[in-house]
């Protein structure tokens, strides 16, 4: 059997771990101008476990504090 020759632990352990990367907050910034990099940086501050993609059509990519 699975569970006992790998453990309960190691199960739920999995298992958890794959629960938490369902729950996991993502967030799409369409424009990395000042104000699609300025947002981004505030989400961080706010969460820094939020998964952020910051997407730009163009060449030219802001940065904020």
């Amino acid at each position: 059997d699975f569970c006992l020759s790998r453990g309960l632990g190691d199960v739920y352990k999995r298992q958890r771990l794959l629960q938490e990367d369902i729950m996991k907050k993502h967030v799409v910034i369409i424009g990395a101008g000042a104000g699609g990099a300025s947002v981004a940086a505030e989400a961080r501050r706010q969460d820094p476990a939020l998964s952020i993609l910051l997407l730009e059509k163009g060449g030219n990519v802001s940065t904020a504090a």
